[in-house]
């Protein structure tokens, strides 16, 4: 053997493993591209289940919305009524409370007249009794 055979020998040793390598690297490569693949197909799947899923809750996302809403809009006009009516009550109890000074005065008045009449009639009924005596 020569040097040239020993060598292109060796350099065919080196080329087949070489070789061998990159095969061997395709290999892999074809099965990560295969795990890739299904990967995106199983993602694809999920994807699918995910928007049917959203499809399927969105009409009910929208009426428990439109519920919450409406809840929304009713508790507004039960406190607005419920300002109104404390609004009514404080009239009410300010007309009911001049009234009620109104109604003392007029038992005062009436009292102060009654208290009267009575001073007037124990005058009357000396002055009959008196002249009962004179008689």
């Amino acid at each position: 053997m020569t040097d040239d055979d020993t060598t292109n020998n060796s350099n065919g040793h080196q080329i087949a493993q070489l070789i061998a390598a990159i095969r061997s690297l395709e290999d892999r490569f074809t099965a990560v591209e295969i795990s890739v693949t299904e990967v995106k197909t199983r993602l694809a799947s999920v994807e699918e289940v995910i928007v049917a899923r959203l499809s399927n809750t969105r009409p009910l996302d929208q009426e428990v919305l439109a519920r919450l809403n409406e809840l929304a809009a009713g508790q507004a006009a039960m406190h607005e009524e419920l300002a109104a009516m404390r609004a009514d009550y404080e009239r009410f109890r300010e007309e009911t409370n001049r009234n009620f000074k109104l109604v003392n005065q007029k038992l005062e008045h009436l009292n102060n007249d009654f208290l009267n009449i009575r001073a007037e009639h124990t005058l009357l009924e000396k002055r009959v009794s008196r002249l009962e005596e004179a008689a």
